[in-house]
């Protein structure tokens, strides 16, 4: 059986069945092998983290087929299967294992802005999480930077923009030192720097911090793989 024990994250078990079905398709063992990781997985945990991929989760589940063993597990492949949480999905587990996929979905329920930003700060939601309809609204990023992943932040600078947090010094402010987190921003690599970097560059009023350690973060980055490349050359 295909070993899953030090798969971390709903993301590396993306990418281990990436790796696993391109050479050898879905076989018994592999099937096995991921239905035993997501029961492993404490759901609370488990449901931030397949959220951001429902629909590539969506199409492992489908495949791997994984029998649940208690009614949260039940209503958690029931959500998701049909994007939804069902009829399996009890006001308390709503409350507990799926209080996070409850939030969202009532995120992207709500027309009002005071719940929203709720919801938002309440449930600390990722950014990805955040419908567009919110992404251009000052308070939704008011409620988003102290928390949002720097990864998110970058990827989101059209919808800052637009929201108008460049033209509030207090909230810029937080922004860029957010962003100075080179170590942080390096994760994203050259590619993605280089797309944050070009995306923010065509925001027809943006701040000159933001360009500033968004280019330093690429220098840095590419110097890196510059240096590695000749170490291993």
């Amino acid at each position: 059986m295909k070993d899953t024990r030090n798969i971390r994250t709903a993301r590396e078990l993306i990418e281990f069945v990436r790796t696993q079905t391109a050479s050898r398709g879905w076989g018994r063992g592999l099937r096995t092998a991921v239905s035993e990781w997501y029961m492993r997985q404490p759901l609370s945990k488990l449901a931030v983290e397949v959220l951001p991929d429902l629909a590539t989760h969506r199409h492992i589940v489908r495949r791997a087929h994984p029998k649940p063993r208690t009614l949260a597990h039940n209503a958690f492949f029931q959500w998701v299967t049909t994007g939804e949480l069902g009829h399996l999905a009890t006001p308390e587990l709503r409350a507990d294992h799926l209080s996070i996929v409850d939030a969202v979905e009532r995120l992207h329920a709500t027309s009002d802005l005071h719940e929203a930003v709720r919801l938002i700060e309440e449930y600390r939601l990722a950014a990805e999480l955040i419908p567009p309809m919110w992404k251009r609204s000052l308070r939704i990023w008011e409620a988003l930077l102290p928390h949002a992943a720097v990864e998110s932040l970058a990827a989101n600078l059209r919808f800052i923009g637009e929201s108008g947090v460049f033209d509030d010094p207090e909230l810029a402010a937080m922004l860029i030192a957010r962003l100075s987190n080179r170590t942080k921003l390096a994760v994203l690599g050259v590619g993605a720097l280089e797309s944050a970097l070009s995306e923010f560059r065509a925001i027809p009023r943006g701040h000159p911090g933001v360009e500033q350690v968004l280019t330093a973060a690429l220098r840095t980055v590419t110097a890196a793989d510059a240096s590695a490349t000749r170490r291993c050359a």
